[in-house]
């Protein structure tokens, strides 16, 4: 039971933030597509999403758009399907995690600037 336990328990090494309100960004894809997506959570390193479908993979690459700044690459981390409710007309939901591929940034310091960071 205690392996059971450590393999549910969260091994990320950094705070996850939340949001209020509405976060200035856009994510697109490796063709320059615009992403619908709903962001989750933000660490210094690392940003959680939620999709419709499951086009994306690890190791796919993004571009994070920040109103006013340059943009960031994003690598996908790890993906997983989603189910709201059996019902839900919104089956086919992913949650995705991204990380930066430059090391340097920081996107709670990038974000906090918008007021829409719970820090």
């Amino acid at each position: 039971m205690k392996a059971y336990l450590r393999a549910l328990s969260d091994k990320r090494g950094e705070i996850r933030y939340g949001f209020s309100g509405l976060v200035p960004a856009r994510l697109l894809d490796e063709k320059d597509r615009d992403l619908d997506v709903v962001f989750i959570n933000v660490s210094r390193q690392g940003l959680g999403i939620l999709l419709q479908g499951d086009a994306f993979r690890v190791g796919d690459t993004m571009r994070l758009v920040i109103e006013g700044q340059a943009p960031c690459l994003l690598n996908v981390r790890w993906v997983i399907q989603a189910k709201l409710m059996e019902t839900a007309p919104l089956e086919d939901l992913t949650r995705m995690g991204l990380y930066c591929a430059e090391p340097e940034t920081d996107l709670v310091a990038k974000l906090k600037a918008f007021a829409c960071v719970d820090v």
